[in-house]
């Protein structure tokens, strides 16, 4: 490949000018700032652009700055590559020798960009020139003036040894690296160097599992009182259960005695009736008027007139649930007032007490230092017993809360069967605030009396309505007690005895005296459940779950372990073998680079090694190696010369490219000088050579080698070797040109 024309647009110090070149060696001569850095800088900015855009914009100039190259592939096809460098603004073309097509590309494709375009056009570029990377280029093809040392050896030597070796497709680097990463983000131990500082997930396993075992040991015993506490609980609430059980079946048997004196005195009352029926005819008015106060009575009870079965059970539920309320609503009001009589912490007084022990040790010390560091140890003493107080109230406060929590989050529980009550009343059809429910229940006994005394008046009405059928009524109410007394017997337990009335008040003694110990256990079974409720707020362990955390984390150490070790192994295995890979093809590299220099220098230095980051030494006895930096500055050119001419051979692989060199042997005396020469003239009939320099040995040299030169002069670079069809548009823009005198910016 080659470079058969650069053409420049506002470029630098160019405002437009065409250079064509040939094969072998072509020579751009010139004094300086006449352009020739400038005309070489052209080939990179068009291939990558440039970062610095403002570096090769005409001076005093708004608008496009463009350059193009035309090349000439082996192939024979021509590639245009033409970047506008202002916008990024690229085209790529390529025709075949018979002016056919065969690519076109334009897209904008900014130096450090990421856009699919950039990779599409990086593709085409290594396609056509055998690599798109432009370190390598500067490193390889671009001999920068008065340097040909390696730009930044060591952030381009890996790529450039796994580039020599063939591995290109394989990065080995970064598969070793991260098989690091992968070690490192397992264990902070580090079997290559110093350890890391920061635990891994390795050492976070290992540290959780000693606090594992250090829990489990002190939660052990928290654990044991909180099953005694717990057994204690379970053993009073079932003889709370068992009292409760009880009292309700005390409450159903006083019930029924009652609904057995109710019947007893109905059938006394019948039989009244039944004498009074007959007696008493005309009090119909009376009766009324009493079954109409009656009436009203009973709706002030507020209950219907038949009372369902299950209402008495809801009543007297609501009202023990009412009763827990109120405890439960007692406790929580001593918990808040126990918390809020704790206050702030005594920052005032132990604030006054320092200043005032700082202050009365400095008066009576006056300046000793023994009373001053006897006040200092007063203050730091009194701020000690200032914190201590503080930690001990904070815990208090804690406790409290906890305890707080608890006795609200039962609160909420009673509170939610208060409301299932209140939900079944509703659904009888009746009222569920708490004042009716209380008052209902008040009036139940009330009530029944009511009802009785309505139903007596109604079946007295029922005759009186009637006098025709009194004697139909004498029977139907001798029918009713006959009833009365069926339904006494049908409703009276087996085996059970009613009650005497005498005996009313000691049984309703037991049912107090039972309500009153249930009372107790209630409260036995509180204390019991704020033990355990302060058992678990000290301990917050629970043994299972840390048993279960421990297996868990157990084998995950023990896959971390296996995990180590196999990336450990991996690590070193593929370390070694790239490595012995790589020393392979440095060492043949390093064969190529001695054979050069040995040439330039006439034999004097033969042999050349190069370290991990390409930084070469040479040998200079049998037994001794020095480094480039060591020697003369002819000596460092001519050894960098060789480096980078072995690094084009191996890079470019069977592309010929071009090499530009800009001035690059202003070092060498004449005799390595002569040698530089012979050897670039063999290089040349393998590769195109752009030879930018203002010496006047290399123009006799090139005017007697056949070289194809290219002479510019300081102020006519616009026209010197442009194309024909530019040198007369140049010829009338000279007078006229802004940039005609401006400084080159090389």
């Amino acid at each position: 490949m080659m470079i058969s024309r650069i053409e420049l647009r506002h470029f630098g110090r160019f405002v437009e000018a065409d250079f064509d070149f040939k094969t072998g060696i072509n020579l751009v001569t010139g004094p300086n700032e006449a352009g020739k850095s400038t005309i070489m800088a052209a080939i990179p900015a068009v291939l990558y652009g440039l970062r610095d855009k403002e570096r090769y914009r005409p001076w005093g100039r708004e608008g496009s700055c463009s350059a193009a190259l035309i090349l000439q592939t082996a192939k024979g096809t021509e590639v245009r590559i033409e970047r506008e460098i202002i916008s990024d603004r690229v085209t790529l073309t390529e025709i075949d020798q018979q002016g056919m097509v065969l690519l076109s590309f334009e897209g904008k494709i900014a130096p450090l960009g990421r856009s699919s375009e950039r990779a599409l056009y990086l593709e085409h570029l290594e396609r056509i020139t055998g690599h798109a990377d432009e370190e390598i280029f500067r490193a390889s093809l671009f001999f920068a003036q008065g340097s040909l040392e390696i730009d930044a050896p060591g952030e381009i030597a890996s790529r450039i040894k796994t580039l020599l070796s063939g591995c290109a497709e394989v990065d080995y680097d970064q598969v070793l690296e991260s098989l690091h990463e992968d070690y490192f983000a397992i264990t902070r131990e580090n079997p290559w160097g110093k350890d890391k500082a920061r635990e891994r997930e390795l050492e976070v396993v290992r540290i959780r599992l000693k606090e594992l075992e250090t829990l489990w040991t002190a939660g052990r015993s928290h654990f044991v009182e909180e099953e005694r506490l717990q057994q204690q609980i379970a053993a009073v609430r079932a003889e709370l259960a068992e009292k409760k059980g009880q009292l309700a079946e005390g409450k159903r048997y006083l019930e029924w005695v009652r609904r057995q004196w109710q019947l007893e005195e109905k059938e006394a009352s019948l039989q009244k009736d039944y004498s009074r029926v007959q007696k008493v005819a005309g009090k119909v008015d009376d009766l009324q008027e009493e079954l109409i106060e009656l009436q009203k009575n009973l709706t002030y009870t507020g209950l219907p007139f038949e009372i369902p079965e299950s209402l008495p059970q809801l009543l007297t539920g609501a009202e023990v649930i009412r009763k827990e309320l109120i405890t439960l609503q007692e406790e929580m009001t001593r918990l808040r007032r126990e918390r809020s009589l704790l206050g702030d912490a005594p920052w005032i007084p132990a604030v006054v007490l320092s200043v005032l022990v700082l202050v009365g040790f400095g008066l009576f010390g006056k300046g000793a230092t023994n009373f001053l560091a006897l006040g200092g140890i007063l203050t730091v003493l009194i701020w000690g017993f200032f914190v201590f107080r503080l930690m001990r109230l904070n815990a208090v406060r804690a406790a409290l809360g906890g305890q707080l929590d608890q006795v609200s989050q039962r609160r909420s529980e009673v509170l939610t069967s208060l409301a299932e009550i209140e939900e079944a009343v509703r659904c009888l059809g009746l009222p569920a605030s708490a004042v009716e429910m209380i008052k209902m229940e008040k009036s139940l006994d009330r009530h029944r009396s009511l009802v009785l005394r309505i139903k007596e008046i109604e079946s007295a009405l029922q005759v009186l309505d009637h006098p025709e059928s009194i004697s139909g009524e004498e029977k139907t109410l001798s029918r009713e007690m006959a009833v009365l007394a069926e339904r006494k017997e049908l409703g009276r337990p087996s085996r059970a005895e009613i009650l005497r009335p005498e005996d009313l008040p000691e049984a309703e003694s037991k049912l107090t005296r039972l309500e009153t110990d249930i009372t107790a256990t209630e409260e036995i079974l509180l204390e019991l459940t704020r033990q355990q409720a302060e058992v678990r707020g000290a301990a917050t362990i629970d043994p299972c779950r840390l048993d279960e955390e421990r297996v868990a984390l157990q084998e995950r150490e023990l896959f971390l372990l296996r995990r180590k070790e196999a990336l450990s192994l991996a690590y070193d295995l593929l370390r070694g073998a790239v490595d012995d890979f790589r020393h392979t093809y440095v060492d043949r590299f390093s064969g190529e680079i001695g054979h050069s220099l040995a040439f330039i220098t006439r034999n004097r230095y033969q042999a050349v090694r190069l370290d991990d980051n390409f930084n070469p030494q040479v040998q200079v006895r049998d037994d001794l190696w020095q480094s480039v930096d060591r020697l003369s500055r002819g000596a460092q050119d001519a050894v960098f010369f060789a480096v980078r001419l072995a690094l084009t051979r191996h890079l470019t692989r069977n592309r010929h490219l071009p090499l530009l060199l800009d001035d690059p042997f202003v070092h060498l005396d004449k005799v390595r000088l002569a040698e530089m020469l012979k050897l670039l003239e063999r290089v040349a009939q393998e590769h195109q050579l752009l030879l930018f320099s203002h010496s006047e040995t290399l123009l006799h040299r090139a005017e007697k080698g056949g070289w194809h030169t290219l002479p510019l002069m300081e102020l006519s670079v616009n026209r010197s070797l442009a194309s024909p069809s530019a040198k007369g548009k140049e010829k009338e823009r000279e007078k006229n040109t802004d940039d005609a005198n401006q400084l080159s910016l090389l």
